[in-house]
């Protein structure tokens, strides 16, 4: 039987944030809930390798770079780059040496969490590039505030937020798959027509018949495309 294995340095600076959460029996049963959590600006030297943890681990890079080992393949790290494991499986992270890793991070679990990463495989690919505008650093950031100050509420509003940031992996990982290319040239338009008439009320409708199509197809597609 494969037992539980750790071993790494803890080159990280002194104003690096690290919080370990204890989850009562109510957050354990119902809620997403946050094992551990934190904001490391690491130190050359630094690694982490493990295996045989009951845990979900996603990890934004800030700044600099760092290099993943998981299921046998190696990825480089770049900035606005988020990967998504099952800590179960082997892995092994390191910064690089020259220019040192920021990283904000959260080890989750509870729910449906299986669910969301089994989906997020579906690309094969643990590692996504993001936009310059997604909110995954902005919930992940939240998500720790909540942890250091904490109250009755705190395992509710970080189970919403947990869905949030699970949420945006997903359509992160959604978009990705789906190349501009494929995109019906109407959905654009539609897009360009919100942005700029935003004060006006628009019916799906009257959308619908401006692009000649059914209004159930256009609903389906742009859910599609867009998230929304």
């Amino acid at each position: 039987m494969i037992t539980y294995k750790e071993n790494f340095t803890t080159a990280w600076s002194e104003d690096s944030i690290r919080f370990i959460s204890s989850p009562s029996v109510f957050a354990k049963s119902t809620l997403y809930y946050v094992q551990e959590i934190g904001h490391f600006r690491t130190l050359p030297g630094y690694f982490t390798e493990r295996e045989q943890l009951d845990s979900y681990l996603i990890v934004y890079t800030i700044k600099g770079k760092g290099r993943l080992k998981y299921q046998g393949k190696s990825y480089n790290l770049q900035p606005q780059q988020v990967f998504f494991i099952h800590c179960e499986d082997y892995h092994y992270y390191e910064t690089d040496p020259l220019e040192p890793w920021e990283i904000l991070w959260v080890h989750l679990h509870g729910s449906s969490t299986s669910g969301y990463y089994e989906q997020f495989t579906s690309n094969d690919e643990p590692v996504l590039q993001l936009n310059p505008e997604s909110i995954i650093p902005t919930v992940l950031r939240q998500i720790l505030h909540y942890q250091q100050q904490r109250s009755a509420r705190t395992e509710l509003i970080s189970s919403k937020l947990l869905v949030d940031l699970l949420t945006e992996l997903l359509l992160a990982a959604q978009n990705l798959s789906m190349p501009d290319a494929e995109k019906p040239s109407y959905i654009e338009d539609i897009c360009q027509t919100l942005e700029h008439r935003f004060i006006e009320s628009i019916s799906l409708d009257q959308l619908a018949h401006e692009h000649a199509v059914s209004k159930y197809h256009l609903a389906k597609q742009f859910k599609r495309y867009t998230g929304y």
